[in-house]
């Protein structure tokens, strides 16, 4: 894990197609949706998510497209975060999941567009990286 300090909107947007997964580790309600989990999904990412009954849940779903942990648990973090890096192909399975979710014109009708749409006019600059 690297803490790389101040980065600029085009690297912010990089960094999920580049890492190995996406950790979300917030254990507040306010903090209830998770955009990095959602841009970690539409890079095929597998994640770690604490379970606080609010949006993460519906972006990690547990067993599927991650790992959930107890709010505030770290040695549990640190179990799943190890146990991706250990087992790359069940992590590849996992973000392969959400990932194909993203080729689906149905669901992009769904949810997923306005989101997308809203990453997109935030970071243009993204699309450099794909």
């Amino acid at each position: 894990m690297h803490f790389l300090g101040h980065i600029s909107d085009m690297d912010t947007m990089c960094l999920p197609r580049l890492c190995q997964g996406i950790v979300f580790p917030s254990q507040l309600r306010s903090e209830a949706f998770g955009m990095s989990l959602l841009e970690g999904a539409m890079h095929g990412k597998p994640m770690i998510s604490s379970e606080i009954g609010v949006g993460t849940t519906y972006i990690n779903i547990a067993g599927e497209a991650g790992l959930v942990v107890p709010p505030g648990d770290s040695v549990a973090l640190l179990r799943r975060c190890s146990f991706l890096w250990e087992n790359p192909a069940v992590a590849a399975k996992m973000g392969g999941r959400r990932r194909s979710d993203f080729g689906s014109i149905s669901h992009w009708r769904g949810w997923w567009m306005p989101i997308w749409i809203c990453i997109e006019a935030c970071y243009p600059e993204g699309r450099l990286c794909n």
